[in-house]
């Protein structure tokens, strides 16, 4: 037998609290599933700015050396802060001379390639730079 609820007995029903319970598992499930995509977004651009950083600072560290081994290659590990040491990093380098400037000068130009490499996990990204410089032949 059915009663009827008076004015003053308001409530919910089990039928409307599962659904209200569905629908907020749905809405917390897809927002985690956001969360959990941003932050590997986040990782990589961290990377990516890391390697740009790396990648530079090692560039004006090669453009300043007076003596490279012209046309050879120089490879490494790039320094990394006590922070980033979650990830280890590299470097290859390869010094060409380009051409002489001219009959009289003993100036030639020289061209530095760099590839740069960083691994954090099981991911590697790569980064490859380029430059000129003058230098004096003896």
């Amino acid at each position: 037998m059915r009663t009827q609820r008076s004015r003053g007995e308001r409530g919910f029903t089990l039928i409307e609290v599962l659904v209200a319970a569905v629908l907020l598992a749905v809405a917390v499930g897809a927002l985690l599933s956001n969360l959990s995509v941003s932050t590997g977004n986040l990782f990589r651009t961290s990377d990516i700015d890391r390697l740009t950083f790396l990648s530079k600072r090692k560039m004006d560290e090669l453009l300043s050396v007076q003596n490279l081994p012209r046309g050879g290659v120089i490879e490494g590990a790039l320094q990394m802060d006590a922070a980033q040491k979650r990830a280890t990093a590299g470097y290859r380098a390869l010094i060409l001379t380009a051409s002489p400037m001219g009959q009289t000068t003993r100036e030639q130009l020289e061209r530095v390639r760099l590839e740069t490499w960083i691994e954090s996990g099981n991911r590697r990204r790569t980064m490859q730079l380029e430059s000129y410089r003058m230098v004096r032949v003896p």
